[in-house]
């Protein structure tokens, strides 16, 4: 048995018709559903709410933070590593990862003092080093390496930041001094010298 196409039809007792379950009108054209109202203002207002979550959560991060101290760098490499693995989505992983490190290093207590070697690519450390411990903390630039090294020598809590080359010529000339009073305090009669007392005396 053949059935034409008015054979498939059933007219509802609304005056509309279905052809293969699809709504038709009385001249055949297709009714397409209404589509609801734009959700524009919606999205805008779901995107504040987010925005005003994450602010909650960062004051309250701030306030636990404040409590246990500010994490160390290994901690807060840690930290960055694991979010990276759950990371997934469209946002950019580099862009978490110097959220995050904004974000632990602006924390109460954390900020740095950061002595950066000022060579002939001076902003670029300066960068690099505002990309590792956070536009909150203390730089203050040096003409040496060796300026470097003795400026963390004397604060345990500072960080330097040098070029591999010198990094390793500052080291090998603290190392010369280094060598060099050792083998003068090695000499005969030098512990005398200092302590101002001569072999010769009673």
């Amino acid at each position: 048995m053949i059935l034409r196409e008015r054979d498939l039809i059933n007219t509802a007792p609304s005056g509309l018709a279905f052809l293969n379950g699809e709504a038709i009108g009385q001249q055949g054209v297709q009714i397409v559903p209404a589509m609801p109202p734009s959700s524009t203002s919606d999205l805008a207002g779901e995107l504040d709410a987010l925005d005003d979550t994450l602010h909650d959560l960062l004051m309250r991060r701030a306030a636990l933070a404040g409590r246990s101290g500010p994490a160390t760098p290994a901690r807060q490499a840690k930290t960055v590593r694991r979010l990276a693995a759950r990371h997934d989505g469209r946002f950019p992983l580099a862009v978490l990862v110097r959220i995050w490190r904004e974000i632990m290093s602006s924390m109460p207590g954390a900020a740095s003092q950061v002595h950066v070697f000022a060579g002939d690519k001076v902003a670029d450390y300066r960068d690099l080093a505002r990309a590792y411990f956070g536009s909150v903390a203390a730089m203050e630039s040096h003409p040496s390496a060796s300026a470097v090294i003795h400026a963390c020598a004397n604060d345990a809590a500072a960080f330097g930041l040098l070029p591999p080359w010198a990094a390793a010529l500052g080291m090998s000339a603290s190392s010369l001094v280094v060598v060099g009073n050792a083998m003068r305090l090695a000499r005969p009669g030098a512990g005398e010298r200092l302590s101002g007392t001569s072999g010769g005396r009673a």
